[in-house]
């Protein structure tokens, strides 16, 4: 793996605010800038075609294709085929096709046949339907056709999608190498991943999993959301070193999911297909609504909770899941409720130290959850996702979105329920703010002398993808963090007398860690972060240099750490990345956490949707922040300050310099 390639991959999810809820106070800034032109969307053409499917190996490959939108990774494959036009053709089962269409129009349905599954005889169609992602447009997220996938359905239920791991493979990987074998087929990918799908035991086998969710979203890259630019020349990786790899099985026995066999492939269930692929690749879920597959990326601003109204959402919700009422199948329901427990169960960030077991947990604490998660009625279902997501995981960063697209796109009657976490957070948000208020008016400055002593504020850890110069950063202050620090560093550096500078981030709720490292750079000369994925139990050590001064070098001129004292002023609203960035600041020994303990969040935020499309946010698997001498333990629990102070003092600028004075 190109090491280069993980720190956009890492981190790529961290770009807005972490919390239910977000400041209402507005920081002055020392320059601003119009908003940058949105990256337009690109679409080129792949064509592909597999091996001969009684030989026992055979390599796939197709023609590199790239369009719009953010970052991310690499995932897994199983053969695949779609067809190469817009209008209806029959796909050979015995070969496979990936290709772009130019036209909007769903597809068709192909060969049919019987399958098994264990003892089961079913009859399998084939069928495929565009694949489209959000791009920006003006003021509109818009559907952006990518190409066309092949699916299955089984017997007359057409509600429920099965596919090729190599289709998902092949959205991401120009070449997927496939050894066949009687009931067994294996998929190589590059970066070593290795996907062995077991039809006798109904499993699936990934190997280096990791390098799935730590890459550059393949060879493909869709969303190539800076059009070819090259992003975070500020930040150099030094090196990266991972330990504790374990080879992952999937088990779908445990969830009552089958998967078939059917003209020398395996079909399985598009849900788990999208959770180990897309889902951890991507960083997005791609969802099919009945009539056409729509990856619902996060970075890309189609789904972070806030696309309700654009054109995409509707497009989303127009399917015939809605129009033909697919939550009234008794087995769709069934399909939907096992999905969401195989997604969490692996998706989930403390798995490994409160919930690894969803079905079971849920149905020992909450089984009126679980009876209304397989309600037909729309209302009761989507309160319990609402119930399942903010109360019961209720950690800070899980969070129920709009309707599921199954529901069309009307609100359902939100319960309000919060998990005593998120009251906290709420409750800690509105008097902190107030206080600040009072203390320093309505418009806070983003940066304050007191004596000798420098303050800089801001509320949120922006973190706009794209190459940093001078004149970048000046034109960044409003939508990255690193550039505002930038700019305001400069500014201190001209006043004479400076000694200490403080990061207050007693209203900040989280955000980009990308940013967060960029920042570090200026207290030490190498930011170095352990951090932990509870699904391969595997510990990342990183080190990074930031050119701080932007002046095109990685040298010692870039630490302001022999220039001035830092600190970092916390609170129990320090969320998220301001849980990450005192976090680090600590282990690097780099600065003094004063303040409260921070609220925690120590996990990527990660947005993703159950197979009838409702959106929820979850602490994702990776990675999660560890410790270096502990890389499996956390700081969810809050970073602990070296020097308590009351809130009363947090915007007394005296007693701010007297502590910097003492320490």
């Amino acid at each position: 793996m190109k090491l280069s390639k993980i720190v956009p991959t890492l981190f790529a999810l961290i770009i807005v605010s972490c919390t239910p809820a977000t400041s209402s106070s507005s920081l002055s800034v020392s320059s601003s800038s119009d908003s940058l032109s949105s990256v337009q969307s690109s679409e080129s053409s792949s064509s592909e075609t597999s091996s001969d499917a009684s030989s026992s190996v055979s390599t796939t490959s197709s023609s590199t294709s790239s369009s719009s939108s953010s970052n991310s990774v690499s995932s897994s494959s199983s053969s695949s085929s779609s067809s190469s036009s817009s209008s209806s053709s029959s796909i050979s089962s015995s070969s496979s096709s990936s290709s772009s269409s130019s036209s909007s129009t769903t597809t068709s349905s192909s060969s049919s046949s019987s399958s098994s599954s264990g003892g089961e005889t079913v009859n399998i169609a084939l069928m495929s339907a565009p694949l489209y992602i959000p791009a920006i447009s003006q003021n509109d997220c818009v559907s952006y056709k990518v190409w066309d996938l092949e699916y299955a359905i089984k017997g007359e239920n057409t509600f429920i999608p099965y596919m090729s791991l190599q289709t998902a493979l092949l959205t991401i990987y120009d070449d997927v190498e496939v050894i066949k074998e009687d009931n067994k087929i294996t998929y190589t990918c590059p970066y070593d991943i290795v996907f062995t799908v077991d039809h006798e035991k109904n499993t699936i086998t990934a190997h280096n999993f990791d390098n799935i969710i730590a890459s550059d979203g393949g060879e493909r890259n869709i969303f190539n959301m800076t059009d070819g630019e090259e992003v975070n020349t500020h930040i150099k990786e030094n090196y990266i070193t991972l330990q504790g790899t374990e080879d992952v099985v999937f088990d779908l026995n445990k969830y009552n999911l089958d998967i078939y066999k059917y003209n020398d492939d395996f079909y399985i269930p598009f849900s788990i297909v999208n959770s180990i692929t897309f889902n951890m690749c991507f960083w997005a879920s791609c969802n099919f609504n009945g009539t056409a597959f729509y990856l619902l990326n996060f970075s890309r601003g189609a789904v972070a909770l806030n696309y309700v109204g654009t054109s995409f959402e509707k497009d989303f919700h127009n399917g015939d899941y809605r129009f033909k009422n697919a939550r009234s199948n008794y087995e769709f329901r069934e399909y939907n409720y096992n999905s969401l427990m195989f997604h969490l169960d692996i998706s989930y960030g403390f798995r490994d130290c409160r919930i690894s077991d969803f079905n079971d947990y849920l149905t020992k604490n909450h089984q009126d959850i679980v009876n209304n998660l397989k309600s037909d009625n729309e209302n009761f279902y989507c309160q319990a996702i609402e119930r399942l997501i903010n109360y019961v995981i209720g950690d800070g960063h899980s969070t129920a979105g709009n309707n599921a697209s199954a529901c069309g796109a009307s609100t359902y009657t939100r319960t309000g329920i919060m998990s005593e976490r998120y009251l906290a957070l709420i409750d800690n948000e509105e008097d902190l703010l107030a206080r600040r208020q009072k203390a320093l008016g309505r418009n806070i400055p983003s940066l304050r002398y007191y004596r000798d002593t420098a303050i800089i504020t801001f509320d949120q850890f922006l973190y706009y993808p794209y190459e940093m110069s001078d004149a970048i950063a000046e034109q960044l202050v409003n939508y990255d963090s690193f550039a505002l620090v930038y700019s305001l560093m400069k500014q201190i550096n001209n006043k004479a007398g400076i000694k200490n500078i403080y990061f207050d981030l007693t209203c900040n709720p989280g955000g980009g860690v990308i940013a967060a490292i960029g920042i570090l750079g200026y207290m030490t000369e190498n930011v170095e972060l352990t951090t932990y994925c509870a699904l391969t139990k595997t510990a990342a050590s990183q080190s990074y240099k930031i050119d701080t001064n932007l002046d095109g070098k990685f040298n010692e001129d870039d630490c302001l750490a022999n220039k001035y004292k830092f600190f970092v002023l916390t609170s129990a609203m320090s969320f998220s990345c301001a849980t990450w960035f005192p976090h680090l600041a600590k282990e690097n020994e780099c600065a003094t956490i004063v303040g409260e303990n921070t609220a925690g969040g120590a996990c990527n935020s990660y947005i993703t949707a159950t197979p009838d499309g409702k959106i929820f946010r979850i602490s994702g698997i990776a990675p999660r922040a560890g410790f270096k001498d502990n890389p499996s333990a956390h700081p969810d629990d809050g970073v602990i300050v070296d020097v308590p102070l009351d809130r009363d003092y947090f915007y007394n600028d005296d007693t701010l310099a007297e502590i910097a004075r003492n320490h």
